[in-house]
C-alpha cells in the first residue's frame, strides 16, 4: 500500500506532484482548482482530515498571521477576529492526528500564540536568490538540512571556499575547483585565511567580499536597498499557495539542491522517519 500524503492549502500541485513522483499517493487541497492535472480536492481541507494519512504538509494562508501584516490589526484597520480564526485553523491542522506533520508560515502569530517553530530556514540556503525567514513546525519529521556550499550569496559577496570544499583532482589528487575548472591554489575563490577581505557569517554560512568598502547590508535579489523584501505580485483573493514569488520562500523542500529533500522519506520505508529532535514541536 502506498503511503498517503495530504498537501493542504496548495493549488499549484508542485509539492503534490513531487511526492507522487516518489511513489506516494499524494493529494493537494485548496478552495481553488489545481493549476495542474493531479489528485486534488477542490474544497475545505476539514473534509479530509479524518481520512487515513501518513503525512501532511500544510501552507495555511499567512495574511492574518504574519508579523509583516499585523500592523493593520494593531492600528484598528482590520478585525482581530480574522487572526483568531486563522489561529484556530492552524490549531485544527496541528491537532489533526496525522502522524507526521509539517506546517509552513512566515514569522508571526503562530510563533507567539501557539509555540516557537521547530526550525527557521531561508530560501538562499536551498538555491534561491531570495531572503525571507520561514518557519517550520514539525511533528515526527527531521529538520531540513542544507549544503553550505550550495547557498546563494548576497549581492557583492561570495561563499568562502576551503580546500575541503573542493573535489579531488583525478590527475594529481590535489583540491580542484569545478566552478573555475582549476586547482584550488590557482582559482579565484576566497579562502578562509585570505587577507584584506570582509567575512560575514549568516546562520553559520560564511560570505566574503573583496569590495572596498564592503556592502553594508546583505541583500538578496528580492530585497531593496533598505533591506526590505520587494512587494509580491497580487494574487486573487482566497488563493493560498507556496509557489515562488519575488517576496516569498521559493521551492518548498522538494527542489533546488538535492540536499533540500530530506523531508521526503522513501515510500518503501515510511516507518523509518526519525522522530522530532530535542526541542522540536510536539502535539
Amino acid at each position: 500500500m502506498k503511503p498517503r500524503i495530504l498537501v493542504a492549502c496548495e493549488y499549484s500541485g508542485r509539492v503534490r506532484d513531487e511526492f507522487a513522483a516518489r511513489g506516494w499517493d499524494a493529494w493537494s487541497c485548496d478552495f481553488e482548482e489545481s493549476d495542474t492535472v493531479g489528485q486534488h480536492y477542490h474544497g475545505d481541507v476539514r473534509d479530509l482530515l479524518t481520512q487515513r494519512w501518513d503525512m501532511m504538509i500544510a501552507f495555511p494562508p499567512c495574511t492574518y498571521l504574519c508579523s509583516s501584516g499585523m500592523h493593520w490589526t494593531t492600528r484598528g484597520l482590520r478585525d482581530p477576529k480574522l487572526t483568531e480564526e486563522a489561529l484556530e485553523f492552524v490549531h485544527l491542522l496541528l491537532n489533526s492526528g496525522i502522524p507526521r506533520i509539517a506546517i509552513e508560515n512566515p514569522v508571526g502569530a503562530i510563533n507567539t500564540r501557539i509555540c516557537k517553530p521547530s526550525q527557521m530556514i531561508q530560501p538562499w540556503q536551498f538555491g534561491d536568490d531570495a531572503s525571507k525567514r520561514t518557519c517550520l513546525w514539525l511533528k515526527n519529521l527531521p529538520l531540513l538540512q542544507f549544503d553550505p556550499n550550495h547557498c546563494v550569496p548576497p549581492r557583492g559577496y561570495e561563499l568562502v571556499r576551503s580546500a575541503y570544499d573542493m573535489l579531488e583532482c583525478e590527475g594529481c589528487g590535489e583540491p580542484y575547483c569545478p566552478e573555475h575548472e582549476d586547482h584550488y591554489e590557482n582559482c579565484p575563490c576566497i579562502g578562509p585565511d585570505e587577507e584584506h577581505v570582509i567575512i560575514r557569517v549568516v546562520d553559520g554560512v560564511r560570505f566574503a567580499t573583496r569590495l572596498s568598502p564592503a556592502p553594508a547590508k546583505l541583500l538578496w535579489a528580492n530585497q531593496t536597498p533598505a533591506a526590505r523584501t520587494s512587494s509580491a505580485p497580487v494574487r486573487p483573493a482566497g488563493r493560498s499557495d507556496p509557489r515562488p514569488t519575488p517576496a516569498s520562500p521559493a521551492q518548498w523542500p522538494i527542489s533546488g539542491h538535492p540536499s533540500s529533500r530530506p523531508i521526503i522519506p522513501s515510500p518503501s520505508t515510511p516507518q523509518a522517519i526519525p522522530g522530532p529532535p530535542s526541542g522540536a514541536f510536539r502535539f
